[in-house]
């Protein structure tokens, strides 16, 4: 059984996945890196090693999703805007 030279071959032109991302995509995981940071350096003392993971975790999971689905960004950038302003709401007082 043999397989023709043409189907052998057809994968070769293809792009790497690091060569198919704009620099929009790197744009936003420099972002989503950066939000990433500062919650961490802003409430990181309230952070246990399991919450930290998480942030961690999401980061990546965020910046892998939002680059196969592109519509994720608008949604994670939304729900980040709340979830901020929910904390500002609560400001220090966190018995509200």
């Amino acid at each position: 059984m043999s397989v023709p030279n043409d189907v052998l071959h057809a994968g070769f032109g293809k792009q790497s996945w690091l060569q198919q991302l704009k620099p929009t995509d790197w744009i936003w995981a420099a972002v989503l890196i950066a939000a990433a940071v500062v919650g961490y350096t802003r409430y990181g003392s309230a952070m246990n090693a399991f919450q930290v993971g998480i942030l961690i975790g999401v980061t990546g999971g965020a910046i892998a999703l939002s680059t196969y689905w592109k519509a994720t960004r608008w949604l994670i950038a939304v729900v980040a805007a709340v979830s901020l302003l929910a904390i500002d709401l609560y400001g220090t007082d966190l018995a509200r």
